[in-house]
């Protein structure tokens, strides 16, 4: 059998080199232009079994089946929470030629040559009743993937969040919660991300939001709809203000004109990555640090913003 990048059998060869069987498939499996004889061999698209015994004609994906004709599967996604905006019955997250899913549980992403990436990672800490507004905020990030090229490398982003359960702790601060699972967390990418009250004195009266250390994001309950989670989170992950006022980053949500994020902010995060150092920014006689994060080039960590190099 002779595969293609996604694993799709596309031709048949017998021991002589004989070709016994050609495929092509449209993006979600349905073969066309089969076979020079008949088909030899029921493994397909991605390496799939294709249940022709049935004449549904359905792809067994072991955790459900893949109907190639419908674009869906007939199933819900087992792992559909990860991925909230979408539907649970999506194949490879609506994208088949960049994605592949071996299991029909979780999707990922396939890289050559030809589809070099930088992957700007982050996982933020959050309680169940603070999860909508962080999971906007991550969305909003995420959704920028690929539409970024720095030095003919596509820049992805793959921000992921995780709950903490506060009501089976014992431990009564709930902030105190966050900050112990971000300092125990040894993977490099943890922030915290928490809605607190209008009147917590940790943010300044001016302040929709604060992030600090560069990690435990804090935004004020009458903002937890609007833009300032996304703000935050890009000091988490690298940026500091931008003085734009079409800029995401720039300083005062309320004269801000548009939720731009910018070719050199995406340069900045890179860049500080591959120097090993974070942005910063002084005011009020304070020095402000911007998130430190990792950077996987090509699916292998390869830059860290930290205290060395890797």
């Amino acid at each position: 059998m002779t595969r293609d990048y996604r694993g799709d059998v596309r031709c048949v060869i017998d021991d002589a080199g004989t070709l016994e069987e050609s495929t092509s498939y449209y993006p979600y499996g349905m073969p066309h232009g089969t076979g020079l004889v008949a088909s030899v061999q029921p493994y397909k698209y991605t390496g799939k079994e294709l249940d022709r015994e049935t004449g549904l004609d359905w792809y067994d994906s072991q955790a459900r089946m893949l109907d190639p004709a419908t674009v869906r599967t007939t199933t819900m996604d087992p792992m559909c929470e990860k991925y909230y905006p979408m539907s649970p019955y999506l194949w490879c997250g609506g994208n088949p030629v960049k994605h592949t899913d071996k299991n029909g549980m979780d999707y990922h992403v396939e890289c050559n040559e030809n589809n070099r990436e930088y992957t700007i990672k982050a996982i933020f800490y959050v309680f169940q009743d603070d999860l909508y507004s962080a999971k906007e905020s991550i969305d909003f990030w995420n959704k920028l993937s690929g539409q970024y090229r720095i030095n003919d490398y596509y820049v992805k982003f793959d921000l992921s969040y995780s709950v903490v359960d506060h009501a089976s702790s014992n431990n009564p601060s709930k902030t105190s919660m966050l900050r112990y699972k971000v300092d125990n967390d040894d993977s490099g990418m943890a922030n915290s991300y928490q809605i607190v009250a209008d009147t917590d004195k940790r943010l300044k009266s001016e302040q929709n939001g604060k992030t600090i250390d560069g990690k435990k994001i804090l935004v004020r309950d009458s903002q937890s709809k609007t833009m300032t989670g996304a703000h935050e989170i890009g000091h988490a992950i690298g940026l500091v203000h931008n003085r734009s006022v079409h800029a995401l980053m720039y300083e005062c949500s309320s004269e801000r004109l548009n939720n731009q994020v910018f070719h050199d902010e995406i340069l900045q995060i890179i860049n500080n990555a591959k120097a090993g150092k974070p942005s910063f920014e002084k005011k009020d006689n304070e020095f402000n640090y911007a998130g430190k994060i990792l950077i996987f080039f090509d699916n292998n960590i390869h830059f860290v913003v930290n205290d060395k190099y890797i």
